[in-house]
């Protein structure tokens, strides 16, 4: 290894500080120049965002389930009767509550 090699990789390493700081600083202009700004990750809000989408795909696909089912159901003349019997006994059902 070089006799100055830790010296360098030190003085590269500051360098390269100074120029994150420097593109930071003209990112986030209203903080002064002699405060060090540190970027965190986003985790969370990426987290959250996939567990949104993936949530939003399942309801999705069960909607398009659903819908699937209703379509078959109301196309068969015998899945037809059985939900026509199912709703009128719902609709009996609701309408002896109120």
């Amino acid at each position: 290894m070089n006799k100055y090699a830790k010296m360098k990789e030190v003085a590269n390493r500051e360098t390269e500080f100074r120029n994150e700081q420097a593109a930071l600083h003209e990112k986030h202009k209203d903080i002064d120049q002699n405060k060090v700004i540190v970027e965190k990750s986003m985790a969370v809000k990426h987290t959250y965002s996939f567990i949104k989408s993936v949530c939003r795909t399942i309801v999705g696909v069960l909607f398009i389930l659903l819908a699937a089912i209703g379509v078959i159901t109301l196309i068969y003349p015998e899945l037809r009767t059985g939900l026509i019997s199912i709703l009128s006994t719902i609709y009996n059902e609701i309408s002896s509550m109120v």
